[in-house]
């Protein structure tokens, strides 16, 4: 079982590790991240990612699902990703509760962004809006550098540096009702507790993905993928994970108990297993 570094894929790794075990499986986990599991999955026969987001794994999907057939997709996790650049709700709408005013009531269209780049600029940003992303390694595969660049953006693109230090920024601007923009992804703890908008840049293609980047995340639903021989060898475990599915209050439900309360993986998916029996239980085949 690949266990990536992002709450969700974890929270959905630790609970079909958990039922898979209840059903008699020998599982063991592994630490991968997007670049690494796909080979992984390809060189073995029993490798399982429990969620694979579209379209920063696309590169691999081509390469190993599609063109070299050693990787199948099972089944999806159960849930819609929806990743991209977002703003609070309120720099376009305002808060009265707050006191807050809207600050750049054009968007969430994309071209309105030039107009706002005063709302946006730091002292650090000479002049132009700031964009935060996480770490710089996903670069390569967000493309944002050229996406600034492609769609004439007075933007200037800044690191966090992880997923954990991008958070912990969209929670202080929030919490002060700051204006900020920023990546950031459905689920996840920050869209599960605070009300953001999703900025309508112009819609993904493929061809726009592998080029000029010109273009928004493909937001499609989230895969579970295994070696290609997975089924086969473990026909029992495969139907299981095509019975698996996570609904989205769920997985926002044991996010909260993980990022925003402090618990463990282990200890909110534990949680969660006692609480929702009948759901779980329903994925289990029958033939067990």
């Amino acid at each position: 079982m690949a266990r990536m570094n992002w709450t969700n894929q974890q929270i959905n790794a630790e609970l079909a590790r958990r039922v898979l075990t209840m059903m008699g499986a020998d599982v063991t986990t592994q630490s991968f991240d997007t670049s690494t599991v796909f080979p992984a999955m390809s060189r073995a026969n029993n490798v399982i990612d429990m969620e694979a987001w579209a379209p920063t794994a696309q590169a691999q999907i081509d390469e190993f699902v599609t063109k070299q057939s050693t990787v199948v997709k099972v089944g999806p996790t159960g849930y819609d990703g929806e990743e991209g650049w977002y703003v609070p709700t309120y720099v376009i709408k305002g808060d009265p509760s707050r006191g807050i005013e809207p600050s750049c009531p054009g968007l969430p269209d994309w071209r309105a962004l030039n107009d706002c780049v005063e709302v946006f600029a730091t002292s650090e940003s000479e002049g132009k809006a700031r964009y935060l992303s996480g770490d710089p390694a996903w670069e390569p595969l967000y493309g944002d550098q050229d996406r600034v660049k492609n769609l004439g953006l007075d933007v200037q693109v800044d690191f966090a540096g992880s997923e954990a230090a991008l958070a912990a920024e969209w929670t202080r601007a929030l919490e002060r009702g700051e204006p900020m923009l920023g990546l950031i992804w459905r689920p996840h703890l920050i869209t599960s507790k605070y009300d953001l908008t999703l900025i309508d840049l112009p819609p993904f293609t493929t061809e726009c993905w592998e080029t000029t980047r010109a273009c928004g995340w493909d937001n499609a639903p989230q895969n579970i993928y295994a070696s290609a021989s997975f089924g086969s060898d473990h026909p029992v475990a495969e139907q299981f994970l095509k019975n698996y599915g996570l609904p989205i209050d769920s997985l926002n439900s044991i996010i909260v108990r993980i990022d925003g309360d402090g618990l463990t993986v282990e200890e909110a998916v534990d949680e969660w297993m006692k609480s929702n029996t009948a759901l779980w239980q329903s994925w289990i085949p029958t033939t067990v």
